[in-house]
């Protein structure tokens, strides 16, 4: 769920007061200022006002339809502090990884050429097949590293993507992923 979806669920997109407009019939709320409170005005442009004995319904509406915004507001706020946390999160971990991608690298190519080099000596006897074995765990682990380094940084640039208000459907990504392995 994105920012702009959390505006429509919250109800954010419409006005607090909007409810009370069908509290009289025919006619529009209006707010006259900040701490003025609002007004039930005639939608067909006269000045009059109706005013009509309710028992307090209207001011019930009226604290309802506050209390329902607020809330929806608080909310909201929320679901932008968390988006701000994730998108500062994936932004970290991105230039962490960005950081070590270069030594890991650098530790799979040499371990790589220490791997050849035991292969070379191995073949001309001066080296047992246990040394080779062992260069060969080191250069796989190093790849191995190198490759979970590079996992990370990916599901960092997917989270800051979403988090960002990207988004996808994860039912129609997995029929994706089943009809391109399909031959």
């Amino acid at each position: 769920e994105d920012l702009a979806d959390g505006e429509r669920v919250h109800g954010l997109d419409e006005h607090p007061l909007e409810p009370l407009a069908d509290v009289v019939p025919g006619r529009q709320v209006e707010e006259r200022g900040p701490g003025c409170g609002e007004e039930v005005v005639p939608a067909d442009g006269f000045d009059t006002v109706a005013i009509a004995w309710d028992g307090g319904a209207r001011a019930a509406a009226t604290g309802a339809a506050r209390a329902g915004y607020d809330e929806a507001v608080a909310q909201y706020q929320a679901q932008v502090r968390g988006a701000v946390r994730e998108v500062e999160v994936s932004l970290v971990a991105l230039q962490s990884t960005a950081e070590r991608e270069a030594d890991a690298l650098s530790a799979a190519q040499d371990f790589e050429a220490s791997l050849r080099a035991t292969q070379a000596r191995q073949r001309g006897g001066l080296a047992s097949l246990f040394d080779l074995e062992t260069a060969r765990r080191n250069a796989i682990v190093a790849q191995s590293a190198l490759i979970d380094l590079r996992r990370e940084r990916a599901a960092a640039w997917i989270t800051l993507y979403r988090a960002l208000g990207g988004g996808w459907d994860a039912a129609a990504l997995e029929a994706h992923t089943v009809a391109v392995a399909r031959p």
